[in-house]
């Protein structure tokens, strides 16, 4: 549980660049009792052209007082490019760094990497396709206290990974009938104790959108995944949605997933994704 205490301002300087400024003090309790306090202080500045550029950076910084000082700080850096009518570009760049204090030294306990880029091919003469392409870079130390827990029993592991991603839309009968292909690849590298294991995983998504009536749609799925590396093997099964616009450019839906993996490859899967989920989503 935590009890926060935020103040906050945002400001326009002109028609394209604004400005926030907010402090946070938190405590975080722990069976009831306070575990730490916490000083949260972060700055973000954004640019916006509507018709061409959208660029925001925002910068955190936290101090949490407790058995073991801890300071924190956060980047998150976006962009969004309009090339032109038909292409556009989009960039992502996170970063976190953990350090602990310690009586004889300052020590960095964790950190997390996350750059993603990609660019859309959306043709204004033939909106009936749509083209994207993402790569994205992934890279994690874990914080040692997590691995020296009466709970968890292992060795500390630092984990890198490089993904590409090509998915394509295109209307065969708009708007009745649709087909959505996603290739995937992610290559990951565990290191622990000196020891570097890889593991190589390719994702294959067939998808078929069918209007069924006014402002609902049906969707069927066929999903495979290779294990190309570690333990060369295939998954594969199936996958049902039924959705409706809500709003404008809002859908919500519903769906059964036949698999027990995930299509979202930025996280090693875990393999319980089975079951039922609902989802929430827009375009523009």
């Amino acid at each position: 549980e935590r009890a926060a205490n935020i103040l906050g301002y945002d400001t326009k300087l002109n028609d394209q660049w604004g400005a926030h400024f907010s402090f946070e003090r938190a405590h975080i309790y722990d069976l009831s009792e306070i575990n730490a306090n916490r000083n949260a202080g972060a700055v973000e500045v954004s640019y916006v052209d509507r018709d061409f550029l959208k660029i925001v950076s925002r910068y955190e910084l936290r101090y949490d007082a407790a058995n073991e000082d801890r300071l924190q700080w956060l980047f998150r850096d976006t962009v969004d490019w309009k090339i032109n009518e038909d292409y556009s570009f989009s960039a992502r760049f996170n970063r976190s760094d953990t350090n602990r204090f310690t009586e004889d030294a300052f020590l960095t306990d964790a950190s997390f990497t996350e750059l993603n880029m990609g660019v859309a091919y959306r043709p204004v003469r033939h909106n009936r396709l749509n083209v994207l392409t993402r790569y994205t870079w992934l890279d994690e130390v874990g914080a040692k206290s997590q691995f020296d827990t009466p709970d968890i029993f292992g060795i500390k592991v630092d984990e890198s990974a490089h993904i590409f991603g090509l998915e394509f839309g295109y209307e065969i009968l708009p708007p009745l009938l649709g087909l959505v292909e996603k290739w995937a690849y992610r290559r990951t590298s565990l290191e622990a104790e000196g020891d570097t294991t890889y593991i190589g995983h390719f994702l294959w998504v067939n998808r078929f959108n069918f209007h069924v009536v006014r402002k609902w749609d049906l969707a069927l799925e066929y999903r495979l995944l290779w294990d190309t590396e570690l333990l060369e093997s295939l998954k594969q099964g199936a996958l049902i949605e039924l959705d409706r616009e809500v709003f404008n450019y809002i859908r919500f839906g519903i769906g059964y997933n036949f698999t027990d993996f995930d299509d979202d490859l930025r996280s090693l899967n875990d393999f319980s994704a089975h079951g039922f989920f609902t989802r929430l989503s827009g375009k523009f």
